[in-house]
């Protein structure tokens, strides 16, 4: 092929149509009308104020003991924490991670088997009414692998307070965390248990390191976060409901007076405790973590 020839390619493609983003809010709603059969239950893409959910269709790990993704995602409190999220289920009470742990990794479950996901798309509304729809983004909760020795788990913006509403309410009623695991509950054969059609998250969390009387560094105008640890020095993590998460975020790590040698584009979060929570990472985040509830559309 000739110079020319290629020449002309390249011009032809720059002229063509870009293919549009997914929009897991259309989805989600020509799913809800989908003949009963014709999609797997439960649904696997859902709309929750301005958020869209997807998980694929087929998980990575149909079935497997909880014990064994206890051991496989390097989460040693997995047992006793949906022991916990069980309990806040049938009290009818919000999920939040953290606080005490009540149940025990040898609790009576009704279950014994997960289904596991490794990734979850999120798609949101834009921040200003009006401006096109943003492109989903996939939030990974992958285990250690070959590539990644740590796994490859992301952070997120999720709700702990159902009157609060992602961006509008910025930080406010909202956490910021790691997803370990996305699962869903395998029921025993033959039963249909209230909680058989639900998506959850395993969450490890950060909290936000006070800065000269507010929560923002004053020369960065960034949060500061830490990993919350319990007094035993175990990470804090808890299990939620899938649908309270609200937006993927970018953490930038915080190295301190010398950075540590060992660090790679793939264990750099993994091996540090203090990160940057990166406002001007998209313009979304930007406005939301910026602007008050009085000035947003």
């Amino acid at each position: 092929m000739d110079g020319d020839t290629q020449l002309f390619q390249s011009v032809a493609k720059l002229g063509q149509p870009k293919r549009s983003p997914a929009n897991y809010f259309t989805q989600a709603q020509e799913l809800l009308v989908a003949p009963c059969g014709s999609v797997p239950v439960p649904l696997r893409t859902s709309v929750v104020c301005n958020t869209a959910i997807s998980v694929t269709r087929d998980p990575k790990i149909n079935r497997s003991p909880i014990d064994a993704i206890a051991t496989s995602h390097n989460i040693a409190d997995l047992h006793s924490a949906i022991g916990d999220y069980l309990q806040r289920e049938a009290q009818k009470l919000s999920h939040r991670v953290g606080g005490p742990r009540y149940s025990t990794n040898t609790c009576d479950l009704p279950f014994s088997q997960l289904a596991v996901w490794h990734a979850v798309c999120l798609q949101q509304k834009p921040f200003h009414l009006g401006a096109d729809l943003n492109p989903a983004q996939t939030v990974n909760a992958a285990p250690p692998s070959t590539t990644w020795h740590y796994g490859r788990y992301d952070a997120v913006v999720f709700n702990v307070n159902p009157s609060k509403e992602w961006p509008q309410s910025g930080l406010e009623g909202h956490g910021i965390g790691e997803i370990q695991l996305i699962f869903r509950p395998v029921p025993p054969h033959g039963q249909r248990p209230r909680w058989h059609d639900r998506f959850l998250a395993y969450i490890r969390r950060f909290d936000i390191v006070p800065q000269r009387g507010s929560e923002r560094n004053p020369v960065t105008s960034m949060h500061i976060l830490h990993r919350a640890k319990r007094a035993s020095g175990e990470y804090i993590g808890d299990v939620v409901p899938l649908s309270q998460l609200q937006a993927p975020v970018n953490l930038v790590p915080r190295f301190g007076k010398t950075a540590n040698k060992q660090m790679s584009s793939v264990n750099s979060i993994a091996l540090l405790n203090e990160f940057w929570l990166n406002k001007y990472w998209n313009k979304d985040l930007f406005y939301a973590l910026n602007q008050s509830c009085s000035t947003l559309n």
